[in-house]
């Protein structure tokens, strides 16, 4: 039992590895937009140095567990994983044409939404009538006529995520919720 969950720990050590080498490479924008005209998106970028201490953090709780079994090496690796994935949170914004968000972790997709229609006014919609607004826990609500949705950011990445879409849709305000 003790081999196989060091072999399963060992594999999700080298997919975090390969996954935090991929976020600082330049092949991370055409995985995220799914697009050669990745220049067009502007991504928020990991926080690299979270990343690598919550990897580096991983790895040692994996070795220490290796050696002996006890409960503070499985807090370790438990605590640093969950860390490591908040660190590589990543929000994208395609402003042409139809304003489209994309989340994700370590420039991998996994939530696409549009701010507006294709056939509206793209430019209107997004500068002028989409609100976003900053709610607790490091979340952003964008909401206009066509959508309403909540994204989380994260802690660590909080900074160059948020900025991307503030600097780009809208109105933002604190919420009071």
């Amino acid at each position: 039992m003790r081999k196989i969950v060091l072999i399963i720990g060992f594999t999700i050590g080298t997919i975090m590895l390969v996954l935090t080498v991929i976020g600082v490479s330049s092949i991370s924008r055409v995985l995220y937009s799914n697009s050669s005209a990745s220049y067009l998106t502007q991504i928020s970028q990991i926080n690299i140095i979270c990343s690598m201490l919550f990897l580096i953090l991983y790895l040692v709780g994996l070795f220490l567990y290796g050696r002996k079994q006890k409960i503070l090496h499985r807090i370790i690796l438990l605590f640093s994983f969950i860390f490591w994935v908040l660190s590589g949170r990543t929000v994208g914004l395609t402003y042409f044409p139809n304003g489209e968000v994309i989340s994700g972790y370590y420039y991998l997709t996994f939530d696409k939404f549009e701010i507006s229609k294709t056939s509206q006014d793209y430019e209107k919609i997004i500068s002028i009538e989409t609100e976003i607004n900053v709610l607790p826990l490091w979340r952003i609500n964008i909401k206009n006529e066509n959508i309403n949705r909540t994204i989380f950011l994260g802690p660590f990445v909080w900074n160059s995520a948020s900025k991307i879409l503030m600097d780009k849709i809208g109105k933002y305000h604190l919420s009071s919720i």
